[in-house]
């Protein structure tokens, strides 16, 4: 019989990589759950328990590289502008 594996697995490395680019990138939590489309809960709850299934690891990573284009972007746009 095929062991069972976790109904959720333990995501701990990648959620800690998650919180360092959140960290360094100066976005909120709710505002990065948000950009993933997760409930503040739901993120807070993974961060706290290290468990979380890989769509919403993938869904948290590309809310992270589309907050991080969108600023480069914006900066690009702004370059050589003087304010």
């Amino acid at each position: 019989m095929k062991q069972r594996t976790p109904y959720r697995p333990d995501q701990g490395q990648a959620l800690a990589r998650i919180e360092a680019s959140r960290s360094r990138l100066k976005i909120t939590q709710e505002d990065l759950a948000e950009a993933a489309d997760l409930s503040i809960r739901t993120y807070r709850r993974m961060i706290k328990s290290g468990l979380g299934f890989q769509r919403q690891i993938r869904a948290l990573r590309f809310a992270l590289r589309t907050i991080e284009a969108k600023r480069r972007s914006a900066e690009k746009m702004f370059e050589g502008h003087d304010g």
